[in-house]
C-alpha cells in the first residue's frame, strides 16, 4: 500500500516535532548523564549513551546495510563520529562548567547562524526574543536579593542551601 503524500504543513509539522524531539533527548539526556560525570569522565558517559542509543535504535530502525553505496555508508560514519565529537565536545563542558552555562553557550552557535541568515523581520525578532530571554535562565545574571543570597551562600561554601 502506498503512503499518502506529504503535505508542506506536514512536513513543516512533522520537522518541528522532530526537532523540539531531539532538543528534548539531548538536554534531558545532558542532565541525567551529570551524576555518571565522577565515576567514568565524559568520553566514559558519551560512549554509555551512544551504546545505549544503539542498542535502543537497532532493533527498531535495522538499516539495510547492502542497498546502500560506499559513499552513503562513509557519509552515515562520518556523520556519526561528528556527532560523537560534538557530543564529547559537549560533556567536557559540562564536567568543567554549570550545565546551565554549557546549554546556553550551545544555544548561541546556532542562534549565531540564524541571526546572521535572516532575511525576514518575523525571523530577526524570534532571534531577538531568544538573545532576551536567554538571560532569564541564567542565575548569574540576577539581580536584587536573589543574586546577594546566592554570592553569600557560595562564599560560606555551603551550595547545598542555594538551591
Amino acid at each position: 500500500m502506498a503512503e499518502p503524500p506529504v503535505t508542506a504543513a506536514g512536513a513543516r509539522t512533522q520537522g518541528i516535532g522532530l526537532a523540539l524531539g531531539a532538543m528534548v533527548a539531548i538536554q534531558l539526556g545532558a542532565a541525567v548523564s551529570e551524576p555518571y560525570f565522577d565515576r567514568v569522565g565524559a568520553a566514559g558517559v558519551v560512549a554509555l549513551r551512544l551504546g545505549l542509543a544503539a542498542l535502543l535504535l537497532w532493533p527498531l530502525v535495522r538499516p539495510r546495510l547492502r542497498r546502500r553505496s560506499r559513499a552513503d555508508l562513509a557519509a552515515a560514519v562520518a556523520l556519526g563520529a561528528c556527532s560523537g565529537l560534538l557530543t564529547l565536545s559537549f560533556f567536557e563542558a559540562i564536567a568543567r562548567i554549570p550545565l546551565g552555562v554549557a546549554v546556553t553557550i550551545e544555544f548561541l552557535g546556532p542562534l549565531g547562524v540564524a541571526a546572521a541568515g535572516t532575511r525576514r523581520p518575523r525571523d530577526a525578532a524570534w532571534v531577538l526574543l531568544a538573545r532576551r530571554r536567554r538571560g532569564a535562565a541564567d542565575p548569574g545574571r540576577r539581580g536584587g536579593r536573589a543574586a546577594a543570597r546566592d554570592r553569600e551562600t557560595m562564599d560560606s561554601g555551603d551550595a547545598g542551601s542555594a538551591v
